[in-house]
């Protein structure tokens, strides 16, 4: 009987210690900084904004459309339906201007408030409604997303 309580005195505490290690194993994977898919986060942090600059340059384009300009909220119409409304067939059979391109300046002022992050970099390549291309990187990513 003397065996079996050494076994148990010598067992304890066992599971504590692999416990703290598992958590160990898991917070180093899982922290942006030093994990390995490190990589896929801030591939991922260029795309969100990449996807960000796309909605501030609908919501300029909307503007145009809508005659809002820089008076914020762009008639109380999102780009998609301003470019099915009437106001925007009317306007395109007055023969107006086309829309004008997005730039970052234009974007980062209100009322489009896109806020441009230090660590991404993004090129607008081609403003145009019609044609509208960027690219976004992060300064520690691998890959440069592009929007369309």
């Amino acid at each position: 009987m003397s065996a079996k309580n050494d076994l148990l005195k010598n067992s304890t505490g066992g599971t504590l210690i692999g416990i703290l290690i598992a958590l160990a194993i898991v917070g180093v994977l899982v922290h942006p900084k030093t994990s390995p898919f490190k990589n896929v986060y801030f591939d991922y942090q260029a795309q969100t904004t990449l996807k960000e600059v796309q909605k501030a340059c609908k919501s300029f384009w909307a503007s145009e459309i809508t005659g809002a300009g820089n008076s914020g909220s762009a008639g109380g119409m999102d780009f998609d339906a301003a470019m099915s409304a009437d106001v925007f067939t009317s306007r395109a059979k007055g023969g107006t201007t086309p829309l004008s391109d997005c730039t970052l300046e234009i974007v980062s002022e209100m009322p489009y408030n896109f806020k441009p992050r230090s660590d991404v970099k993004v090129t607008i390549v081609d403003g145009s409604n019609d044609l509208f291309e960027a690219t976004a990187r992060h300064t520690l990513g691998r890959s440069t997303p592009k929007g369309t």
